[in-house]
């Protein structure tokens, strides 16, 4: 086990990362089936070998290799994950999902018994990190804004969101909707 002391936010002291180094490339259908089991196995060892009170998966395929951090149907898994997801989640003691949609959704879904519901947090102050963007910059101070934050791709529609803003910005003229992200979508957003 390697330790690792880069993240994107800084962790408390008392916290440990550990990296289980199994991230591969697989180049035919043997060496993905591996990928996938090396993670498994890595993630059993440790567990065992630290004896921990709780342990909380974040992501699904992370989890299955336990937290749902989308609704689920928006990002579709293959029928090997979905199994998977189903097998891990119904085995889980608790599943946290950040909607009451989600939630209902596993527990048709997965035969979970145990989902709760936890939005997001946030940590104040939000740190101030790289970039840093004056707002003064991107809309004058006598304009209201939508703002809205999150990765640009399919999973969280933001082309819904531009199109009814599209819809309703002639009767709202003080209105600006700001979109603040990065992600694969953005030049099709951006168009």
């Amino acid at each position: 086990m390697e330790s690792i002391d880069v993240d994107f936010y800084p962790l408390d002291p008392a916290v440990r990362r550990i990296a289980l180094n199994v991230a591969s490339e697989p180049r035919n259908a043997f060496e993905a089936i591996r990928a996938n089991i090396s993670p498994i196995r890595e993630l059993r060892r440790v567990v065992r070998e630290l004896n921990p009170d709780v342990v909380l998966g974040i992501m699904t395929v992370a989890s299955v290799l336990a937290t749902e951090h989308t609704y689920p149907p928006q990002l579709p898994l293959n029928r090997l994950w979905s199994s998977m997801r189903r097998w891990s989640f119904r085995a889980a003691d608790r599943v946290v999902a950040l909607t009451d949609k989600s939630k209902h959704w596993l527990e048709e879904h997965c035969a979970c018994t145990d989902v709760r519901v936890m939005p997001p947090p946030f940590t104040l102050p939000i740190p101030h990190l790289e970039p840093i963007l004056d707002p003064d910059t991107v809309v004058p101070r006598n304009r209201r804004v939508l703002l809205a934050v999150g990765r640009l791709s399919d999973a969280k529609d933001f082309d819904y969101l531009i199109d009814a803003f599209a819809k309703i910005a002639d009767s709202m003229p003080e209105w600006d909707l700001v979109i603040v992200g990065e992600g694969d979508l953005r030049p099709s957003l951006e168009k």
